[in-house]
């Protein structure tokens, strides 16, 4: 199957108008010796597509492109859906919707001097997996992902600096995501990312800008935080989840939003200034009526192994907690060694009184590696006791 690449001249430069054929694309970095630096808007969308044949998978040479140069209000009709494109370094812009409702489109690496993603760029790519991103990219403009409803993560370089409106808005399979410090986050960046459990910020960020749309369970992980009194510059945060609706006052014809969970409080702890850990500590007691035991233990787990701003208090009652639940907390992450570990070295959760029952979960589970810890921790810290009988 021949393809053809529509192209204009602009300044001794080339830029790529639009294109039919094979599923398949290697852009060129020529034509007719010069340089392709640009795509322009809507240049591979799918919005008019007019033919469904199945995808081509072969790559094309040059030798098999058609050139036709552009001419305004050329209609172009589509033959195939473009699954794969390889661009190359010569790209320096690309435009608005460039990649609009490409739905095959599976992977792509931008070009290195690629410094802003349009807005609506690869919206709707209902197949994208995945998408490399150059060192170089600054902003990424609104609506850049919204639909991409198999994007499960994207790495951003550390030169991005703003994240427009609603980029993410309705991207379904996006699970986790890290944040360059000292970005700024617009509106809705992540409403609807249903699937989104793990967040990472680098620094004092806009906190309440990502977690403004996010109501389900969510663990924050913070680096590079000033550093407290204790020495402390990471922190990991884990947001329940809660629920809400709207009650109507029929005489006052007013609503009323009732919000259940603790996850709602905790949630309002979020600040753009910055966490309030004092109050976010303090809605402990709160989480052991409401939430599960097993997320009251990752919290506690998790504020004592990371105590940044922890007060003495408080950390007496998360201890407090772990020690009244240590068998069950055992269980639960048996098979996790880095926090048996922890567990383990907190003076006082694992007793003389406790080891045993402690060793028991781990030999009825057949956690080989668990026993071995547990019985190595036990005759370091307790010894071996010599039995001894009565005649």
């Amino acid at each position: 199957m021949k393809q053809t690449i529509y192209y204009k001249k602009e300044q001794n430069q080339i830029t790529i108008m639009n294109y039919c054929g094979a599923s398949t694309l290697v852009l060129p970095k020529e034509i007719e010796g010069l340089p392709v630096t640009k795509i322009a808007e809507k240049a591979f969308s799918e919005e008019f597509v007019s033919s469904s044949q199945q995808p081509d998978e072969a790559f094309y040479t040059q030798q098999e492109y058609e050139w036709i140069h552009w001419q305004e209000n050329m209609i172009v009709e589509k033959t195939n859906r473009l699954q794969k494109i390889v661009l190359p370094d010569t790209i320096e812009k690309i435009e608005k919707a460039a990649f609009y409702s490409c739905t095959a489109l599976t992977q792509i690496d931008l070009p290195k001097h690629i410094t802003i993603i349009p807005e609506e760029c690869f919206a709707h790519c209902i197949s994208l997996k995945e998408i490399n991103l150059p060192d170089t990219i600054t902003k990424i403009e609104p609506y850049a992902f919204h639909c991409c409803n198999k994007l499960e993560h994207i790495l951003f370089p550390n030169t991005l600096r703003e994240l427009g409106n609603y980029v993410f808005y309705n991207d379904v399979s996006l699970s986790e995501i890290t944040l360059p410090e000292g970005i700024s986050v617009g509106m809705g960046v992540f409403k609807n990312c249903k699937k989104l459990k793990k967040v990472a910020l680098e620094g004092n960020t806009a906190f309440l800008d990502v977690f403004a749309d996010l109501e389900q369970e969510v663990e924050l992980t913070i680096t590079n935080m000033p550093k407290e009194q204790r020495g402390c510059t990471k922190a990991k945060l884990l947001f329940p989840d809660f629920e809400y609706e709207y009650m109507e006052n029929y005489p006052a014809r007013q609503f009323k939003q009732m919000n259940y969970g603790s996850g709602y409080l905790y949630h309002q702890c979020i600040h753009n200034s910055g966490i309030d850990f004092a109050r976010y500590d303090d809605l402990f007691s709160l989480a052991q009526r409401e939430e599960t035991k097993t997320m009251a233990l990752q919290i506690a787990i998790n504020r004592l192994k990371y105590p940044y701003k922890l007060r003495p208090k408080n950390e007496l009652e998360y201890k407090a907690f772990l020690k009244e639940n240590i068998l069950f907390a055992v269980k639960i992450f048996l098979k996790n060694i880095n926090i048996l570990s922890f567990l383990a070295n907190i003076e006082g959760l694992f007793t003389s009184e406790n080891i045993d029952s402690i060793v028991c979960i781990a030999t009825k589970e057949k956690n080989i590696e668990a026993t071995s810890f547990l019985l190595d921790y036990k005759r370091k810290k307790f010894g071996v006791t010599k039995k001894t009988f009565e005649l």
